[in-house]
């Protein structure tokens, strides 16, 4: 399902999950004085007004809709900021559309218990996925670019007594739905099983 966004004077900046966002720059208004001069430097009449950082991505505020090239600006803004092998990704918003990734395995690791050397019986308990999870698969896979984040998923077992769950989550998209229809039947890697996104 794909629903109207907010205004396009935005451009959300997503991170690897890996990556702290909010460490790219020891200065956030160093880091947004740098892009305007960059920007000015090319003539464009864009201006970035304001930043905010939101899960893994920045969200910045924009005098006007920004182009491909004011987007390339800001892309190298961002990359002179980041520590050398950062990932991150640009994007306009527009629209948002919820998509989900079902029958993910929900224990990566199951409950067992193990004799230590003293010959004393020690318990294990499970360890379930997570969100973060979630987010490492998508930054590995080749959908990546396609897989802008509004916000973190959300992990819904699918029963009480399942040793699966569902993957609940949304992305920035066109308003006609583009990255959604792209992604929707693919397979993703999600805790070692290939699973797809509807």
């Amino acid at each position: 399902m794909t629903t109207t966004g907010p205004n396009r004077h935005q451009v959300v900046v997503t991170f690897e999950p890996n990556a702290v966002g909010d460490n790219v720059a020891p200065d956030r208004t160093t880091l947004l004085a740098d892009i305007n001069q960059r920007l000015l430097a090319t003539w464009s009449q864009t201006r970035v007004e304001s930043g905010h950082m939101g899960y893994s991505s920045w969200i910045l505020v924009t005098t006007v809709v920004a182009s491909q090239a004011d987007l390339e600006v800001i892309r190298l803004g961002f990359k002179a900021a980041s520590p050398p092998g950062t990932k991150f990704y640009l994007c306009l918003p527009q629209s948002k559309s919820y998509l989900k990734v079902i029958d993910i395995p929900f224990f990566k690791t199951l409950p067992y218990a193990s004799v230590n050397t003293e010959g004393v019986t020690e318990h294990h308990p499970a360890t379930y996925i997570v969100e973060g999870d979630v987010r490492a698969a998508f930054a590995r896979s080749p959908l990546a670019p396609h897989l802008n984040l509004v916000d973190k998923p959300r992990i819904v077992r699918t029963s009480r007594a399942s040793d699966m769950c569902t993957a609940w989550f949304k992305i920035w998209d066109s308003q006609q739905g583009t990255s959604a229809r792209y992604l929707i039947g693919r397979t993703i890697m999600v805790n070692g099983v290939g699973v797809r996104i509807w």
